[in-house]
């Protein structure tokens, strides 16, 4: 199985390298998540649930951890700050997933996932949830601004707002 070389740990694998002759007949998805959203998230559970990089050791607040990311030697050192697009499309930015759900609305969208493979239902646990304040309190201005420029794609290709 193909793994995106340029992210640490284990390794996230990408859509397209999952997806061939072999799986023909099987429901593929993925789900996203709004940037900022995800990025506000990821800064305040990086430390809990992650060994801090070391490049991200001097990154406590969250535009200190916006600004280090943006840095482009930085962008894709954390699968977690990855553009879901490298994930979810091919090269073209065509999503390649049969499905895809967003976090904003979970629940319902894993309850379709079930419906579409015909499986009972099942609750989903929260796990990891991290605190903090919703992203249109915390992101602004410039910090802002390069959030929306590291997820460019992401914006246009599934639809999020500002």
């Amino acid at each position: 199985m193909e793994r995106m070389p340029w992210v640490g740990g284990s390794g996230h694998a990408t859509a397209s390298s999952l997806i061939g002759d072999d799986t023909a007949g099987y429901l593929s998805w993925g789900f996203v998540r709004h940037p900022v959203e995800r990025m506000v998230s990821t800064h305040y559970g990086r430390r809990r649930n992650m060994r801090e990089p070391e490049w991200l050791s001097c990154a406590d607040t969250f535009d200190e951890f916006v600004r280090a990311v943006y840095e482009p030697q930085n962008r894709r050192r954390m699968f977690h700050t990855v553009p879901m697009r490298d994930y979810l499309c091919d090269s073209n930015g065509n999503v390649v997933v049969d499905f895809v759900g967003r976090y904003e609305r979970i629940s319902d969208d894993w309850r379709a996932i079930e419906r579409l493979v015909g499986v009972p239902h099942s609750k989903l646990y929260a796990l990891n949830r991290s605190r903090h304040r919703r992203w249109e309190d915390e992101c602004k201005g410039k910090v802002l601004d390069m959030v929306i420029e590291l997820f460019d794609d992401d914006f246009k290709i599934f639809g999020y707002k500002v």
